[in-house]
């Protein structure tokens, strides 16, 4: 079977489709070139690839998945809109101190859809994250498609500190994809110096090897 470049869920959602890419196991040099103490020292990390069931390598599969650009404040809406969410706030969210919501997308100044999400708190992106995978409509032919065995979970969550920084990276060792400095910051996300101060709409800068947008941001 050809490996899968991507897995795109909620097409027919009314908002951007998430699109997933595949992120293979390797190995990379993890921490900071001495911008910062609390990421010293380097030091190598191997991201590995799923196990089966029987605990057998699936070295055919990806090591993870990983949403193309930050998720968006319609996407997030699609799950603060749903029944799931309000039973979500008043059980796990009541007792995380979790009760209204912060970001102006949901305050009714629903102007900019496709910007990053904001004010969501930790709690909120990983049942966000499993949501996901329990109510996409492409849930089973995503499985089926991937060739997963019935016995792998298919789940969503954020990734670890680790997998961020190897999915960001993308197999280069500069400050980021795009080269050192403010410059080559500047192609590959905004910030201070390029943004005017505001969130801007995902995927405009230029993404990585991974085809990931944003991750310099």
């Amino acid at each position: 079977m050809e490996r899968m470049t991507r897995v795109t869920l909620f097409r027919d959602a009314g908002v951007r489709p998430m699109l997933f890419r595949p992120i293979p196991a390797g190995r990379f040099l993890m921490g900071s070139r001495g911008e910062g103490s609390d990421e010293e020292p380097r030091h190598w990390v191997t991201i590995s690839p799923p196990r089966a069931a029987d605990g057998r390598v699936r070295e055919d599969l990806p090591a993870f998945w990983m949403m193309d650009t930050p998720v968006t404040q319609a996407q997030v809406a699609l799950w603060t809109g749903s029944d799931e969410y309000r039973h979500w706030l008043g059980t796990d969210g009541a007792k995380h101190g979790i009760s209204v919501r912060h970001s102006n997308y949901f305050e009714g100044e629903g102007d900019f859809p496709d910007r990053p999400a904001d004010s969501v708190s930790w709690w909120e992106s990983m049942a966000f994250c499993s949501w996901i995978l329990e109510h996409a409509p492409e849930r089973e032919s995503v499985r089926e498609a991937l060739g997963l065995e019935p016995e792998l979970t298919l789940r969503g969550r954020l990734p670890t500190e680790a997998q961020w920084e190897y999915a960001c990276r993308a197999g280069t060792t500069t400050e980021y994809h795009t080269g050192d400095g403010k410059a080559a910051l500047a192609e590959a996300g905004w910030y201070d110096g390029n943004s005017g101060g505001t969130t801007h709409p995902v995927g405009e800068r230029m993404p990585n090897d991974f085809g990931l947008f944003d991750m310099s941001a």
